[in-house]
């Protein structure tokens, strides 16, 4: 059995669009394919894309002329065929698909045609052994045992060359898309905080803000993302109210004129309520608007227990929900997760969590510590003791999103609050303390002394530490004793300072 006009679709396909609307786990062997040609056009195609390199003609082309081996293949092939040019494989090629909207579904079917045609031909092969006695029958049933195991064994299971490894350029890796690889596809982000907190709308202006391709209070994307933002608990007129709320102030911030900026969103923003599938029948929910309307970068769940649809406490639980069901899906579509969660009941000690880090409060979410395992980033939104001002914790890998602070040193927390009006998110700065207030106090109960001179050095070290080099916050608490607020303080109050002497 073979599919000669199939094969050359495919190629044809992939020598105008790549792999566009292909997933992952359509990917076949070239050795399935029944043409020696187009199995090596296929193989070279598949290469370029797994090191995240254009997939065109040209490319694969190239690809081809820079191995040996496969082009001596190339031309031995064409040369049994008849063929003036190896060439002549991607020229002649059946390219209509590449023109259909659905193309790169109907190539997946294809592939799979193409992948079954290969089993056929090797069971065939198998019984003529079998018959003619030259295979033995407990082969021939190891050989058949591996035509029939479920292609989902290997199911996230990627394999990297020691040469990769080595050769690897993190500046240069083409799955990154937020910040220094933080949020890479086929990745997740988790954001933690109470409920009622604000997270929908957060989540939200994230999706806008990264749709522009803008910043997101100093999370930086690597070009506009297109987001899938899938919640439970909002109505229409909920979710209006927060997109008209979050567009003014997008849109502003872009310097894009109006109408550029909305046709920008529509195309990179599909919002979707599901409110009565979890588990299993979710994910082919996801499955399914992402085949209408992808792809896409990020999928958006809001929140996670709407969807999970068990005790997320329970490890084998959250182990099979977020591993075996949402890790293929966000590989065989080349996206990545963000998940909001709720954190758990405030803890009546309210001081209870004075000397966490921040990698501690990655671990606050409600349910198994699995979720802090699986999720490759984890932001905390949460309220602090001035009224109306929020932070947000960068608790794993937090340093990896690239955010700095107003004084150009690298920071894992970030200061907002609700606009005053409209619904959105601003930046904030904490407000002035007091000695008393900023200071923390020494095991003994004493608050450290800082006079003007410590303020003077922690200025004067400022001014001398290296543009984004880390450690400065780290090493001027540990010398003085005092917190992270009140070295922020000294140094806004320097450059107040100045400001106003050069103003003057």
């Amino acid at each position: 059995m073979q599919y000669p006009e199939k094969e050359s679709a495919v190629v044809g396909y992939i020598s105008v669009a790549g792999f566009a609307g292909v997933p992952k786990s359509a990917v076949v062997d070239p050795e399935t394919f029944s043409s020696t040609l187009n199995g090596l056009l296929y193989a070279a195609a598949h290469r370029l894309h797994h090191a995240g390199k254009a997939v065109v003609g040209t490319t694969i082309l190239e690809a081809i002329q820079r191995d040996a081996y496969w082009l001596k293949l190339a031309e031995a092939t064409a040369k049994d065929l008849g063929m003036i040019s190896w060439q002549d494989g991607v020229v002649l090629a059946d390219t209509s698909l590449s023109f259909n909207p659905v193309g790169g579904a109907i190539v997946t079917e294809y592939l799979a045609d193409i992948a079954n045609a290969a089993n056929t031909r090797k069971a065939t092969r198998i019984g003529r052994n079998l018959a003619d006695g030259s295979m033995a029958v407990a082969d021939a049933l190891e050989e058949l045992k591996q035509l029939n195991k479920p292609k989902s064994a290997l199911a996230g299971v990627e394999m990297h060359t020691f040469e990769q490894l080595f050769k690897y350029t993190p500046k240069d890796d083409a799955s990154t898309l937020v910040g220094d690889r933080w949020l890479c596809r086929g990745g997740q982000l988790l954001l933690l905080g109470q409920s009622g907190i604000g997270k929908s709308s957060y989540t939200i202006q994230q999706a806008m803000t990264w749709a522009l391709g803008m910043p997101f209070f100093g999370m930086k994307p690597r070009q506009q993302l297109k987001s899938l933002i899938i919640q439970a608990e909002n109505d229409m007129g909920d979710m209006a109210e927060v997109v008209q709320g979050v567009l003014t102030y997008v849109v502003a911030k872009s310097g894009m004129d109006q109408r550029t900026a909305l046709e920008t969103l529509k195309r990179n923003i599909v919002v979707a309520r599901v409110t009565a599938q979890t588990g299993e029948a979710f994910i082919e929910v996801v499955r399914e608007l992402i085949a209408k309307h992808g792809p896409f970068d990020l999928v958006y769940g809001d929140p996670l227990l709407s969807f999970i649809g068990d005790d997320i406490s329970q490890q084998s639980v959250a182990s099979h929900f977020l591993r075996e069901l949402c890790n293929p899906l966000a590989f065989e579509h080349n996206f990545a997760w963000v998940w909001s969660h709720h954190t758990g009941k405030p803890q009546s000690d309210s001081k209870s969590r004075a000397h966490w880090n921040a990698n501690d409060y990655a671990y606050i979410g409600l349910g198994s510590s699995e979720l802090t395992n699986w999720a490759r980033a984890i932001c905390v939104l949460q309220t602090t003791k001035h009224e109306g001002i929020f932070k947000v914790l960068l608790a794993k890998r937090g340093n990896r999103a690239a955010v700095v602070d107003d004084h150009g040193h690298p920071s894992t927390d970030i200061c907002i609050k609700h606009a005053d009006r409209g619904l959105h998110w601003e930046p904030a700065t904490l407000p002035e303390e007091t000695e008393q207030d900023a200071k923390p106090h020494s095991k003994s109960g004493r608050t450290p002394k800082i006079g003007p001179l410590q303020e003077a050095e922690i200025i004067a070290k400022h001014a001398i530490w290296p543009d984004g080099a880390r450690g400065f916050y780290g090493e001027m608490i540990a010398k003085y004793g005092v917190s992270r607020d009140t070295i922020e303080r000294i140094l806004r109050r320097s450059k107040n300072s100045t400001q106003t002497q050069k103003a003057a």
